[in-house]
């Protein structure tokens, strides 16, 4: 193969290493919901525990979304019955040296939160899925709060989900905002008498958007062509 045939294999690679990330990109850009970062808090109680459920969140796109806020059964100005569910892998009763996954699902309704556009509380509601790795329960002791007597970690989580708002005179829709993050990490603390009672602390870390993916991927392919064109002008005879 001669220097020019070599030249022209090399940029058709190139361009298509260019294309397949623009299409990569430009596709998950359209097809992907607003990436978030931030932490949710998750409390759940069998009925021998005073605490009821609460979660608590804090969830920024910078630039396009904030919101934080909370839903709290105890708080009887929002409660509203059945408003809150945490559905959960079924898992054997909790122990120290136990496998235990935190992946679980939480809906819930009659919540407030408020942005940085909508400086007033206002009702929301959520269907959060929290995805994460198996964790094994290390003894705690004394138990934390006289109760959980186990907790476990996870490295990695990931979110997928809806949040929608509303206006809290008219009941008029807000926003609707299907959401999801990645990375950072989860930790759950549980009792090893009462399955029902555990806390989740889930926390994510921002992931590089398509657009610097786009972007990464044409300077490498220029890159390239730029050695390749100085090993070709090094590599002639004068």
């Amino acid at each position: 193969m001669n220097q020019l045939q070599q030249r022209n294999r090399f940029l058709r690679v190139g361009l298509a290493i260019a294309l397949a990330t623009i299409a990569g990109g430009t596709s998950a850009a359209v097809a992907e919901p607003l990436q978030v970062e931030g932490s949710v808090f998750v409390r759940n109680a069998g009925p021998d525990v005073q605490t009821r459920p609460d979660i608590w969140f804090l969830l920024v796109s910078p630039g396009a979304f904030y919101i934080q806020g909370s839903w709290s059964e105890h708080e009887s100005w929002i409660f509203r019955p059945g408003a809150m569910q945490v559905t959960r892998p079924l898992t054997p009763q909790p122990a120290a040296g136990q496998p235990y996954d935190l992946s679980s699902r939480v809906t819930f309704s009659s919540g407030f939160a408020f942005t940085e556009t909508i400086p007033y509380y206002f009702p929301i509601d959520a269907d959060l899925q929290f995805t994460t790795g198996t964790a094994f329960l290390d003894a705690v002791t004394p138990p934390i709060y006289d109760r959980f007597d186990a907790i476990g970690q996870a490295p990695d989580v990931s979110l997928t989900g809806r949040i929608r708002g509303f206006d809290p005179n008219s009941g008029t829709l807000l926003f609707d905002q299907q959401v999801w993050a990645k990375g950072g990490g989860a930790r759950v603390f549980v009792s090893s008498t009462n399955p029902d009672a555990f806390d989740y602390v889930y926390g994510f870390a921002p992931v590089p958007e398509p657009g610097t993916l786009l972007l990464a991927g044409i300077g490498l392919t220029l890159l390239a062509l730029t050695v390749h064109r100085e090993r070709s002008r090094l590599g002639r005879t004068p």
